[in-house]
């Protein structure tokens, strides 16, 4: 039933945003006109990078991943980002990272980024430990819509000490233990105001993988600071 009315409420999203209007914006030089559609700024993070010194904020929130995320575009392609994803409050992951753009197509953007950042679990199955993750996005756009894909391979380090009891004493063996999370997400945005943009995403996470992954859903706001 959740998942009838979350398609119902995508597709009613999509036909809305492709049957508004344009916003109406200044003439601009053929080349401008031809690598940017109006408002370029409102899918930077979805689709990952930024322009120079152009900003990305994007709220989220949904069950059970809530996030918070803020970029800015340097000169030569390069844009540093800042992240702190939670689930529930229980696993938090805030890093820092960079995302290159690819390919930047008038319709069509493939961006990587790469974040490193601490891993910090609380409760009954307490652990942190260093992190790194390797993420792909694909963004296909139009002039209100946008439709991206999100892959993400994350690894936690964690450092344990084994003590052993032996005849001469206690022995201490450090170990480093590496746990792997998989994540996948898919959805789509709409332009709603010049550089303002909401988008609805479906994720699949596999956390300490094999572990049986448990999808979420999630809304989130940006917000594009030219």
């Amino acid at each position: 039933m959740v998942g009838k009315r979350l398609c119902l409420w995508l597709g009613l999203l999509l036909a809305w945003g492709m049957a508004s209007p344009v916003w109406a914006k200044a003439p601009q030089p053929s080349q401008t006109k031809k690598e940017m559609l109006p408002g370029p700024h409102a899918f930077d993070i979805v689709g990952g990078g930024s322009q120079p010194y152009v900003w990305g904020i994007r709220l989220q929130g949904g069950y059970p991943w809530q996030a918070l995320q803020v970029q800015v575009g340097l000169p030569g392609g390069l844009t540093p980002l800042v992240e702190v994803d939670t689930a529930l409050f229980v696993r938090t992951r805030p890093s820092v990272g960079l995302a290159l753009r690819w390919l930047d197509w008038k319709h069509f953007r493939i961006t990587g980024e790469v974040l490193v950042g601490w891993d910090i679990q609380v409760g009954d199955l307490a652990l942190q430990g260093p992190s790194l993750a390797l993420r792909l996005r694909l963004m296909v756009r139009w002039s209100r819509v946008a439709l991206f894909l999100r892959l993400d391979t994350r690894h936690t380090f964690l450092f344990n000490q084994t003590v052993v009891d032996s005849n001469g004493g206690k022995v201490s063996t450090p170990s480093v233990e590496h746990r792997w999370s998989p994540w996948g997400g898919i959805g789509v945005a709409i332009r709603l105001y010049k550089n303002i943009s909401l988008d609805i995403q479906m994720v699949y996470p596999w956390i300490d993988a094999p572990a049986i992954g448990i999808p979420g859903f999630h809304a989130g706001l940006h917000i594009g600071i030219p």
